[in-house]
């Protein structure tokens, strides 16, 4: 290829593309800065609050723990839990650190194989050569600066990893196509695989990508081979399915990835679904769970069963009803709304790019795309440039067809727009060079304004409260009760108001006054007597101000009504801390252990169970749970000081001197460490 024309001298046309792609990433890192940097002005940048993120969190907790195989199956995909672990591991749980190293990342790997995948799909003529960056220089701008990109690339969620994966063995799928190279097959089916350990929503894009390059070999039939079809499908049979007979094998059933699929599906295809995430987390979430466990007892199968069988029986029942939320399916997915999946807080906008940038940035990407691609599907220039863009488009528009959408579920679907509003502004011409063009243009530009424009419904009033009310255990975790009160007296909705009712009775006890929080407590178990949450809470209050016979009774009442892993290893881990209290060590150590069977990452029952232990004399154990205990939250300077006096006792006194180092470098004024310090060197 000769120099391009407008380089600068001695500059080699490769070397300036690479600097060109650099430089593009520049806006792009000083907006996920500045969104970050507004980010800290609310408490939610350190702390995890919320469905998903708080799973995620948990998990990635678990491994860090050093617990690489969960106890039961997960309902979450793994990877993006590992990636958030290695994250956290790498920054000491600084969570700006954490939130900011991830979307760079993501948004340079999100970036890059966009950028050299464009470099192919320039026009011909005379600008050519031209194209071959400014395209590519386009779509990756776009791409770094679309607001909602860049707000959930610096959430702890796992569809941008998704999203870089996909992509990347969409990238390598070029490169098999082409020159049917055997390790880039390989290569596009790791990645494919990844991404699908990521998140199964890429299920479709895979299976899609793989009869797509056999479509492709086609070219060349005297080449078609199986060998290099199995290269492709190998890292799944290697990494996919080990993963799904380990998950079966503790379900007791098939599991895929991993569990509540059915309910997922139920979510999207039920006789009352809107085609979003209408079920908001709390009250009404698990009733519908509730009673798909009744069936599922009733007739010994499982919930997902249960959840399957009743969407497909309202579907065979109303056939038409259900192509009718398809088609609202299609539309919703393409509509200029951010619907929200409960787990943050923009419909509050309470940030810069919230209230700014944020709810009509896909709009105005669809204006610019949409006709394009809808025209384009009629030319065969286009089609063939941009087969694999359209590839998918398609295959995770079908997703959010078949599943349901949201803001965050239909993220893939903003890279090849943003693909396709790059070739409009390069070459607009393109659209409008003749009548015929022109008008085609027109009409699908005012189709997509119907689509983009069109005002779904949705209850705004209550997406508010309840993000209010994520808001509000953001500020009380993070020490300021007074500012959670303020917030909690707004956040009425019957929902989620027994999520309210703890959270209040919890502002109360931080606050000093645990009479007003009993009754905000008993208020719960009033009103919602089959939450388990205000009977817990209750039964704590009760057992720090050793009323120990009624916290017994509540921990009683509670359990029975815990479905979940982390509200048993809770009510475990408090039932402990009773027997604790009241000095039955056995039936307190059984009860730790039961807690940390259920969530090996919970910290309190690990530190807990170390100082039992540590009493019993029982050193090497109690080291390895202080050990876990620290590694969980490595700046807590008291846990330091329980490793260190379990590393000596154990006779590892430099271990346990390094130990008390890290406990004072965190809190000089610690006085147990400082006197442990000094009682070590006297008695080393």
């Amino acid at each position: 290829m000769k120099p391009l024309n407008f380089l600068p001298r001695n500059i080699p046309p490769a070397a300036f593309s690479w600097i060109v792609f650099l430089l593009l990433l520049l806006p792009g890192t000083g907006l996920r800065i500045l969104h970050l940097l507004d980010c800290s002005t609310l408490p939610l940048l350190a702390t995890v609050i919320g469905p998903d993120v708080s799973e995620y969190h948990s998990h990635a907790m678990q491994l860090l723990a050093g617990e690489l195989l969960p106890a039961g199956v997960p309902i979450h995909a793994p990877l993006y839990a590992a990636f958030l672990a290695f994250l956290l591991k790498i920054t000491a749980m600084d969570y700006f650190a954490v939130r900011l190293v991830q979307s760079l990342l993501l948004m340079t790997f999100i970036a890059l194989p966009v950028f050299l995948m464009m470099q192919n799909c320039a026009d011909g003529g005379e600008k050519q050569e031209k194209n071959r960056l400014l395209l590519p220089a386009l779509a990756v701008l776009l791409l770094t600066l679309y607001p909602p990109m860049a707000v959930y690339q610096c959430e702890l969620i796992s569809e941008p990893l998704m999203i870089v994966l996909s992509l990347w063995g969409l990238f390598f799928a070029t490169r098999a196509a082409a020159p049917l190279k055997k390790s880039a097959f390989c290569l596009s089916g790791l990645f494919c695989t990844l991404a699908l350990l990521t998140h199964p929503n890429s299920l479709l894009f895979f299976i899609a990508l793989f009869f797509f390059l056999l479509f492709e070999m086609r070219r060349n039939p005297g080449r078609i081979t199986f060998s290099r079809l199995a290269l492709f499908l190998l890292p799944f049979l290697l990494l996919v399915l080990p993963f799904s007979l380990w998950n079966s094998h503790l379900a007791g059933r098939a599991i895929f990835i991993q569990a509540n699929s059915g309910f997922n599906y139920y979510l999207g295809n039920n006789p009352a679904a809107t085609g979003t995430c209408y079920i908001p987390p709390g009250l009404a979430w698990e009733k519908v769970h509730a009673n798909a466990a009744a069936a599922a007892a009733a007739e010994a199968t499982s919930t997902d069963a249960c959840f399957l069988k009743e969407t497909m029986h309202g579907i065979l029942r109303h056939p038409l009803r259900f192509g009718g939320l398809l088609l609202k399916k299609a539309a919703l997915a393409l509509n200029g709304q951010e619907f929200t999946t409960w787990s943050d807080i923009a419909v509050l906008k309470e940030l810069f790019l919230h209230r700014h940038l944020y709810s009509g940035s896909f709009a105005i990407l669809l204006l610019l795309s949409l006709p394009l691609l809808l025209c384009g599907l009629a030319d065969g220039a286009f089609r063939s440039r941009m087969k694999w863009f359209l590839l998918y488009f398609i295959s995770f528009y079908i997703s959010q067809i078949l599943l349901l959408t949201a803001g965050r579920y239909r993220l893939p679907l903003t890279v090849p727009l943003c693909v396709f509003a790059a070739y409009f502004l390069c070459a607009p011409g393109t659209c409008f060079a003749t009548t015929r063009k022109t008008a085609l243009w027109c009409a699908a530009l005012l189709f997509t304004a119907w689509i983009a424009f069109w005002p779904f419904q949705r209850d705004i009033v209550r997406e508010r409260n309840y993000a209010l009310s994520v808001l509000a255990e953001s500020w009380l975790r993070s020490g300021n009760p007074a500012k959670a009160e303020e917030l909690l007296a707004v956040a009425d909705d019957p929902l989620f108001n027994d999520r309210r009712c703890n959270l209040l009775g919890e502002v109360m006890l931080a606050k000093g006054d645990p009479a007003a929080a009993e009754l905000w407590f008993r208020k719960a178990m009033q009103d919602y007597p089959n939450q388990y949450h205000g009977y817990m809470n209750c039964g704590t209050l009760l057992l720090d101000a050793k009323r120990w016979d009624q916290a017994e009774e509540l921990f009683a009442k509670a359990r029975p009504l815990v479905r979940d892993a982390s509200g048993m290893a809770d009510l475990d881990y408090n039932t402990g801390r009773l027997h604790h209290a009241r000095g039955e060590i056995k039936k307190a150590e059984e009860y730790y252990r039961k807690a940390l069977s259920h969530v090996p990452a919970h910290r309190r029952a690990l530190n807990n169970l170390g100082a039992l232990t540590l009493a019993e004399k029982k050193y090497p154990e109690a080291v390895q749970l202080f050990q876990k205990a620290s590694k969980l939250e490595p700046l807590n300077d008291r846990l330091h000081v329980n490793l260190a006096l379990a590393y000596f006792l154990s006779g590892r006194k430099a271990a346990a001197e390094k130990e008390l180092q890290k406990a004072l470098r965190l809190n000089p004024e610690s006085e147990k460490a400082r006197f442990l310090l000094e009682d070590f060197r006297k008695n080393g």
